[in-house]
C-alpha cells in the first residue's frame, strides 16, 4: 500500500501547487483530519505521504470555482471522498485541475509565466538535469567506520514550537505548494482543532527526530587524513591550496576516492589558478587533464586571482547589481511592500556578502 502513495506523491508533485486558504468554516474540520492523519503515521506506521497528499488534494485549487460558497463546499466534498478513501478519485481530480490552470491564456502580467512552464516541462522531462546526475551507486564499503554510530540526542519539539514557526512563515513553495496563508490557517485560526493539530505535529517531529534506525543499516563515514593540508569544502564545491605537484596529487586521490563516495570530479568545469610565469609548468603537471589553467576564476561569489581580474569581476557584478536595482525600482510603482522586501532580504543580503569577499578597492574602483 505503500508504493501507492508514494506513487501519488510522485504524481502530485509536479504539479504547479495552487492550493486555496482553508475557507473559514472548513479549517477546524481539515485541521482535525490532517491530525488524525498525523496520529495515524505515529500509531500505525502508515506512509509519511498521506499528510501531504491529504492536504494538496483537498485544497487544491479549481480554476472554475471561485465564489467562497462555492469553494467551501468543494473543500468539504474532497473531505468526504477523503475520509471514504476514494485517494485516487482525487490525484485525479488535482490533476484535471492542474491541466487546467496550466492553459489559461497568457496575458500582459503574465508575460513570464510561460517561460517559467516551459523550463518545468524541460525539468520534469530531465532534459536540464540529466547531465549532471549520475547514476545512482552503492557507496564502497571502505567509506565507512567499523563502529556504531553515536547515540541519538533526545529532542523535545512542543506545540509551542510549532506555533512559533507557523506565525514566522512567510511566502510561498511550502510543502505540496502551499502559501504561507494556508498552513497559519490551519494551524493558528482553528481554535481547538489548530491546537490539535499543532500538538500532534510536534510528536511527529520529535519521533521523526529521535527514531533510531533500522538495524545495521547507518554507519560512520570515515573522515579525511588529517594530514592532507588545506582544503575547502562547501557542498560539493572543493578546493585545493598548494604547489603544483601537490595540488596534482590531491586531484588525484579526489578522482579515485570521490566516486567511491558519490563525489565526481568534473575535470572540464575545474579551474587550476596559478600565477604569472607559471603556466608553463602547470601544463607540464596537468597537461594529461581536461582541467582548465587559467590566471584568474570565480569562486564561492567572489574572485581568485590577479588584481586585473578582481576589478573586471567587480565591474561586472556592479552592472548587475543596477540592472536589479532598476527593476526593483520599477517594480516598487506598484507593489512597494515586495520590493522592499526582496531588496533589504534577498539583493541587500547578496551584496553584503561580495563586498566581505572582494577586497575594497577592487569593488570601490569598479564604480
Amino acid at each position: 500500500m505503500d508504493t501507492d502513495w508514494q506513487g501519488w506523491h510522485a504524481r502530485l508533485g509536479p504539479l504547479r501547487g495552487c492550493l486555496w486558504d482553508p475557507p473559514g468554516a472548513s479549517t477546524k474540520r481539515m485541521a482535525r483530519l490532517l491530525a488524525t492523519e498525523a496520529r495515524r503515521w505515529r500509531e500505525e506506521q502508515l506512509a509519511t505521504e498521506r499528510i501531504l497528499i491529504c492536504a494538496c488534494t483537498i485544497l487544491y485549487r479549481a480554476p472554475d470555482v471561485t465564489g467562497s460558497k462555492d469553494i467551501a463546499k468543494t473543500v468539504e466534498r474532497r473531505m468526504d471522498q477523503w475520509e471514504k478513501g476514494d485517494f485516487e478519485q482525487l490525484v485525479q481530480e488535482a490533476e484535471r485541475n492542474n491541466a487546467l490552470l496550466a492553459t489559461r491564456p497568457v496575458g500582459k502580467d503574465d508575460a513570464n509565466e510561460a517561460t517559467l512552464r516551459q523550463f518545468r516541462r524541460l525539468v520534469d522531462k530531465d532534459k536540464v538535469l540529466e547531465s549532471k546526475d549520475p547514476a545512482q551507486s552503492d557507496p564502497d564499503p571502505s567509506c565507512f567506520l567499523d563502529r556504531p554510530l553515536r547515540l541519538l540526542t533526545q529532542v523535545e519539539i512542543t506545540p509551542n514550537h510549532i506555533e512559533r514557526a507557523a506565525r514566522a512563515t512567510k511566502g510561498g513553495a511550502g510543502p505540496v505548494g502551499g502559501e504561507s496563508s494556508v498552513w497559519k490557517q490551519l494551524l493558528l485560526k482553528g481554535g481547538a482543532a489548530s491546537a490539535e493539530l499543532r500538538s500532534v505535529l510536534a510528536a511527529m517531529a520529535s519521533t521523526s527526530l529521535t527514531r533510531t534506525c533500522p538495524g545495521s543499516g547507518c554507519r560512520p563515514c570515515a573522515h579525511r587524513p588529517a594530514d592532507e593540508g588545506p582544503q575547502a569544502w562547501f557542498a560539493d564545491v572543493s578546493a585545493k591550496v598548494g604547489g603544483l605537484q601537490p595540488v596534482r596529487e590531491w586531484w588525484d586521490e579526489l578522482q579515485r576516492r570521490g566516486p567511491l563516495r558519490g563525489y565526481h570530479p568534473n575535470a572540464k568545469k575545474t579551474k587550476l589558478v596559478v600565477r604569472a610565469g607559471c603556466k608553463e609548468r602547470a601544463r607540464e603537471v596537468f597537461g594529461d587533464t581536461d582541467v582548465e589553467i587559467v590566471s584568474g576564476a570565480r569562486y564561492m561569489g567572489g574572485f581568485v586571482g590577479t588584481a586585473e581580474g578582481k576589478r573586471a569581476y567587480a565591474a561586472e557584478r556592479v552592472q548587475e547589481w543596477q540592472r536589479c536595482v532598476n527593476r526593483m525600482a520599477d517594480a516598487a510603482a506598484k507593489y512597494p511592500q515586495a520590493a522592499h522586501t526582496a531588496l533589504t532580504t534577498s539583493l541587500q543580503a547578496e551584496w553584503d556578502f561580495f563586498m566581505r569577499v572582494m577586497p575594497e578597492d577592487a569593488f570601490f574602483r569598479a564604480n
